[in-house]
């Protein structure tokens, strides 16, 4: 079968950095620019334009955000969407501003099993069933996960089979945001808690500052 059927490899939806239909990780220190960074990669899809010279594979976007509200989202939008020359209004972009709200989407126990389904997750289902194939920011990390985050088995279960499934299931692309410990960031690692969100993910980036005293970013 793998030699007579087509399997084909796995699309970047942003040109070498974002794994198409697949969870991607991208960590960085509180301040570092993560959600604007995740909005520009969401107008930029959702538009079909090249974004820091990498091409996209356009793509409906949708923004999930536990921290912000839309008068601060909305200024960002708008910023971004002057620079890449797009029209907010003309864009198939979707943006959930939920802060102050549980945004669960799973439990996990430390045995790895999953204890039960709160409900943001039906909503969010019911969200993607509308969106197939979209582009989806989730901000962030520890908004939507309740487990041991120092444990391999419950991290595991979450992006392996919570977030991976939605990808299968939805045609997805997954792009979720979290801050590295300070242990983290000093090892070089630029994960918190186990080993498991660097090996239960496909594709890991990370947002660091230029020590150089600019406002430049490594991605």
């Amino acid at each position: 079968e793998i030699a007579t059927q087509n399997f084909p490899r796995a699309e970047f939806i942003l040109e070498n950095f974002i794994l198409k239909n697949h969870v991607n990780l991208l960590s960085g220190d509180g301040g570092i620019g993560k959600t604007t960074l995740a909005i520009h990669a969401a107008v930029a899809i959702a538009a079909g334009v090249s974004l820091f010279g990498q091409q996209t594979i356009q793509a409906p976007a949708l923004l999930v955000l536990a921290e912000d509200d839309y008068g601060e989202t909305k200024g960002r939008l708008e910023a971004v969407c002057g620079h890449l020359n797009v029209k907010l209004g003309h864009i198939p972009l979707r943006t959930w501003c939920l802060p102050g709200q549980d945004l669960t989407l799973a439990i996990v126990g430390d045995d790895g099993r999953e204890e039960k389904t709160p409900p943001f997750m039906a909503e969010l289902r019911r969200v993607l069933s509308e969106n197939r194939g979209a582009f989806v920011v989730i901000d962030g990390l520890a908004d939507v996960a309740s487990l041991n985050e120092s444990l391999r088995l419950p991290v595991n279960t979450f992006l392996k089979r919570i977030l991976a499934g939605l990808c299968v299931e939805f045609g997805i692309t997954i792009l979720l945001l979290a801050h590295p410990s300070k242990a983290a960031m000093a090892n070089g690692f630029k994960y918190s808690g186990s080993t498991a969100f660097n090996n239960s993910v496909r594709n890991r980036l990370s947002l660091e500052k230029v020590e150089d005293g600019s406002d430049r970013r490594i991605l």
